[in-house]
């Protein structure tokens, strides 16, 4: 009997390292999934972002939204208008030869010139001048969304009643470029978008003569007209300009006042530019 114990022993035993050994057998083949997949998967994880938002639908613009160029006037009349937002040097020289012909045009400045030069801004406004609004940042980020549009040109206009106590009600962007935003957060302000007809492009060296001649040449009733004041040929050609608008039997005025007196006889529009 007692010769059998040992041999039982070592059957068990020898059964169990079998057992033991196929286990870990397959216990290497089929073990918990690899750690280099599971690593390989993370990334996964740290990529999955929200669905993009859904494109903004276009901006459909009611026709009046449309910049006005001009008006269908029965009479010779003109509106004479300026841009200045980059600098004051030629305000001076611009103004005296208004008040010398005896013409008011209208001004498109921003809110930050209306802030950098507040003595020019009043003196605008004191010799009978109408005021547009050029928007409170050139070139607004938020320009894209009628929105921000809306915020620039509130602050813009708020900027402009703090110091020279007008309410604007005329839009131009700076440099002339609409956007289909900003029209739309004009119109939905009040505004009426003012562009023109005839642009005497009287910057980057042009001549006093070349100046007169392009505007005299495009010249019809209920145009709008564009110059800067930023440039000195301005001034030279202003001076010879508009004695001989006047003496061709037009009357030259403000944009306002060009849309109130005619703007019932019919519009003439552009387009975003």
């Amino acid at each position: 009997m007692n010769n059998k114990y040992p041999v039982f022993l070592l059957s068990v035993l020898f059964l169990a390292t079998c057992v033991v050994g196929t286990m870990f057998w397959v216990y290497r083949q089929t073990g918990p999934a690899n750690p280099a997949a599971e690593t390989a998967v993370q990334p996964l994880k740290k990529e999955v972002t929200a669905a993009p938002e859904p494109p903004t639908a276009p901006i459909k613009l009611a026709p009046t939204a449309l910049p006005v160029t001009g008006v269908a006037a029965a009479e010779p009349a003109v509106a004479l208008t300026f841009d200045s937002n980059l600098g004051n040097s030629g305000v001076p020289l611009v103004l005296d030869l208004l008040e010398k012909h005896g013409v008011h045009a209208t001004f498109f400045i921003s809110g930050p010139w209306a802030e950098a030069y507040p003595e020019e801004t009043m003196r605008l406004v004191s010799g009978g001048h109408e005021i547009g609004n050029h928007g409170y940042a050139y070139q607004p980020e938020r320009s894209g969304t009628v929105e921000g549009m809306k915020q620039d040109l509130a602050q813009s206009a708020a900027a402009i009643q703090k110091v020279a106590g007008v309410t604007v009600r005329l839009y131009r962007p700076a440099g002339g470029q609409f956007t289909p935003a900003g029209l739309q957060a004009a119109a939905e302000l009040g505004y009426r978008s003012l562009a023109w007809e005839i642009d005497a492009i009287d910057h980057g060296g042009q001549q006093g003569d070349a100046i007169v001649g392009r505007v005299l040449q495009q010249l019809k009733p209920g145009a709008v007209i564009r110059m800067r004041v930023d440039d000195a040929q301005s001034a030279d050609a202003l001076d010879k300009l508009l004695p001989r608008i006047l003496w061709q039997g037009y009357r030259i005025m403000p944009a306002g006042e060009l849309l109130q007196r005619y703007g019932a006889q019919g519009m003439r529009y552009g387009k975003e530019m």
